[in-house]
């Protein structure tokens, strides 16, 4: 699991089945998602916990994970596509962007 900055999660995998139940018992959107998830799925096996970054919940949130991900020492060729994704977004006065009220890194 990669926990998020606020409680959440920015990713989740498996290697064995879950049941959707469990995926039910947790309540998104608070401070302890992650907790709540993970106590659900005590029982699937154990746990590998990536590095505690940034989600994607709300516009404001994209510039945070822009300089996330500009900070990184050698991005991977899909986090280079995101990263011009964003840049060109925030350039292009992208509306999405405007909410989020970031800069592209250059402006």
């Amino acid at each position: 699991i990669g926990r998020a900055e606020d409680g959440g999660f920015w990713l989740f995998a498996g290697n064995v089945p879950l049941a959707a139940q469990r995926w039910a018992q947790a309540r998104y959107g608070t401070a302890d998602t992650a907790e709540q998830l993970m106590a659900a799925m005590h029982s699937a096996g154990a746990w590998l916990q990536l590095k505690v970054l940034a989600d994607v919940d709300r516009a404001a949130d994209l510039a945070t994970v822009r300089r996330q991900l500009g900070a990184l020492p050698a991005p991977t060729p899909v986090q280079q596509q995101l990263l011009q994704w964003m840049d060109d977004a925030l350039r292009n006065d992208w509306p999405i962007a405007k909410r989020a009220g970031a800069q592209a890194p250059d402006a």
